[in-house]
């Protein structure tokens, strides 16, 4: 298993991983480097989360250009998207404005063999921020193995609702003495956690009876993946972050929709979260996976596409279509493992998906069966609501607890042989080595 960071930073340096030929695509005359790393001045640091002095980010990678791209990366990993166009991005004195200003400080880097400029980001003159948010009460140490949770929940949360479950919550996971990062919405609900092993019965029972999401269920990794001490240097998490924001992953769908603002001036969702084709349990989707590798499972997409039915395996119970497989994180994360057959969406960030499948799905007829899934599911719950809701597909499906529910069905279940192939990519707070990913971490 990879073990690697988070998202973004609210403390001192971010790596911002950069794709080479866009660079080039403006300046010729050097080769991009791989890296722009970013300092991010005192009085912004809070407005980045989860809270830490490094982490991985990578520009997105859909043609767009290297300021926008950092633009966006930025904005994505803000807690409250309206703050990024408050932040002004800097090279010594000099103000980063435009893509040829970015890209001529890559070129001057690239030049002289480094691994990428180091750039400020700074509040822009005059511009109010938000204030920071108040400090963390003192925890008492974890105690014991750990082991790794994750859980989402859509739900439409009130004001209210949304401050009593910060509260509720809050209380709780101090109390169990566990650490990690919870995110409270309009939306619904989103955690990563890692829990004393101890202690998973009394929060799994605590998390079912929270109001306005009764009957959460924890995403519990699979003992056989390991444990790890609490006060081993490798730790998952060092804080306990229990917070409200706009999105509880943030999809880029409603930023300039006319869907505007809810009740209570909340962010109207996208789409109906509740309508986001069908779950299948694990052993069903076992059941329903393309035969073969990516290259397979293509040529037999395309002549099921034209008519000519899909081949031995995989489909519904009684088709021979065989379905499109879609990995639905990030590029990073395809690259360390994915299901035989799979087609990977070769996103940078979330936002980037939605015109990948416009352009992927261009043509294919609306009764054709899609799979989906990522790491813990909530990805693929918006993805299925766009596919269903915006693009007209009628037969989605998307596997119930993600990557890790499908781990957990092969291991317990003897003589099933895995369609997984590589490594599950993980997030953990501490390391500070590695690509970003969107908020779903575990």
């Amino acid at each position: 298993m990879r073990l690697l960071a988070p998202t973004a930073s609210a403390s001192l340096l971010v790596r911002l991983s950069l794709v080479p030929h866009r660079a080039h695509a403006l300046c010729s005359s050097a080769a991009a480097p791989q890296r722009v790393h970013l300092k991010l001045d005192a009085p912004v640091r809070h407005l980045f989360e989860p809270q830490k002095k490094r982490v991985s980010l990578r520009l997105p990678s859909a043609g767009a250009l290297p300021l926008q791209a950092l633009r966006a990366a930025l904005r994505e990993r803000c807690g409250d998207e309206s703050v990024e166009p408050l932040l002004e991005i800097r090279h010594g004195k000099r103000r980063i404005e435009s893509d040829e200003d970015l890209v001529s400080v890559l070129a001057v880097t690239a030049t002289y063999g480094g691994d990428g400029p180091t750039l400020q980001v700074v509040a822009r003159s005059g511009s109010q921020l938000p204030p920071p948010p108040p400090a963390a009460t003192l925890l008492p140490p974890q105690v014991g193995p750990l082991r790794l949770v994750s859980f989402f929940r859509f739900a439409s949360l009130g004001s209210s609702r949304r401050q009593h479950l910060l509260e509720e919550m809050s209380s709780v996971l101090a109390r169990l003495g566990c650490r990690g990062s919870v995110y409270v919405a309009p939306e619904g609900v989103n955690g990563q956690l890692s829990v004393p092993e101890a202690q998973l019965d009394a929060l799994s029972v605590a998390f079912a009876a929270l109001r306005g999401v009764e009957g959460l269920k924890l995403n519990v990794q699979h003992a056989s993946l390991g444990t790890v001490q609490a006060d081993a240097a490798a730790a998952p998490y060092r804080k306990l972050i229990v917070r409200e924001k706009r999105q509880i992953l943030t999809d880029g769908l409603t930023e300039g929709d006319e869907r505007g603002e809810g009740p209570a001036g909340d962010p109207a969702a996208a789409f109906d979260w509740d309508r986001a084709g069908t779950e299948l349990a694990p052993a069903d989707w076992h059941a329903m996976l393309p035969p073969g590798r990516p290259e397979h499972a293509a040529a037999a997409s395309s002549a099921a596409a034209g008519g000519e039915g899909g081949g031995e395996g995989g489909g519904e119970a009684g088709s021979s279509v065989v379905p499109i497989l879609l990995d639905c994180r990030n590029d990073y994360e395809s690259s360390a493992g994915t299901f035989l057959g799979a087609e990977p969406l070769d996103t940078s960030v979330f936002s980037e998906s939605w015109e990948v499948l416009r352009k992927r799905l261009d043509g294919v007829p609306r009764e054709r069966p899609i799979m989906t899934f990522c790491t813990g599911g909530i990805r693929c719950v918006k993805t299925n609501a766009f596919l269903e809701q915006e693009l007209g597909f009628t037969n989605t499906f998307r596997l119930r607890d993600g990557i890790h529910g499908y781990l957990r069905h092969v291991r317990d279940t003897p003589g099933v042989a895995s369609k997984w192939e590589g490594d599950n990519f993980v997030f953990y707070e501490h390391d500070d080595a590695a690509p970003s990913g969107d908020e779903e971490v575990l």
